[in-house]
């Protein structure tokens, strides 16, 4: 009876354990594998993808110059079964200055590092705005967003993972960021923490629970 009972213990341990949830944090942050660059309305056709910085600049279309930043990250590390609590993008600002926000869009067709233009840019949407946290005012800082929203949605749909783009509408607007390619200090190329936690398949429990029981049932043959 006593070995019956601390069965039934471990059985219920191994449900346990295969049901709780496991919060995670990992860093992307890629080298010159990484998907970055910006583009400018002139000349609108220059491709700028090999540059180790990118420049935001004003909106609005009576300007010189427009500069968009573009940015993608490989979310393939995150586990399927993975559910994303908190998704935060930081982006080292070495340059220039802003009076208002600066705010993502999701980016919602594909485009190509090497060959991207603001003549070809992707299109985005910008019905969904998220601006930075805290002030920008501080140069050699990161600079952060929550963009969480935007890793869970591309974690439940990976094939509309076409990055982001970074917009400011004020006339006054021109900031420098570091990019992947920047090869003098690594730490300060642009950087995704992402945290999760881990949901077991159904399948993983009762796999387990069973292997429990069919231990059990050869104990007391």
């Amino acid at each position: 009876m006593k070995k019956l009972f601390l069965g039934i213990i471990l059985l219920y341990t191994l449900f346990f354990l295969c049901s709780k949830n496991y919060a995670l944090t990992i860093t992307l942050q890629p080298g010159s594998e990484g998907k970055d660059t910006y583009i400018k309305s002139s000349p609108p056709s220059m491709n700028l993808g090999t540059e180790a910085f990118f420049v935001v600049r004003g909106g609005s279309p009576s300007q010189v110059v427009i500069s968009i930043p573009l940015i993608e990250f490989d979310l393939s590390v995150i586990p399927e079964h993975a559910v994303v609590t908190n998704a935060l993008l930081a982006l080292d600002k070495f340059s220039g200055s802003t009076e208002s926000p600066l705010n993502v869009y999701r980016i919602t067709s594909d485009w190509n590092e090497l060959d991207v233009t603001y003549e070809n840019q992707p299109s985005f949407d910008l019905s969904v705005p998220i601006s930075n946290l805290g002030g920008i005012a501080l140069l050699n800082t990161f600079i952060e967003w929550d963009i969480t929203e935007f890793v869970q949605y591309w974690h439940m749909y990976p094939s509309e993972n076409y990055g982001l783009v970074m917009r400011s509408w004020s006339g006054l607007t021109n900031v420098f960021f570091r990019t992947s390619d920047y090869e003098t200090h690594p730490s300060l190329r642009p950087k995704l923490t992402i945290t999760y936690s881990m949901i077991p398949e159904p399948f993983s429990i009762i796999l387990f629970g069973l292997s429990g029981i069919f231990l059990m049932l050869r104990k007391y043959k």
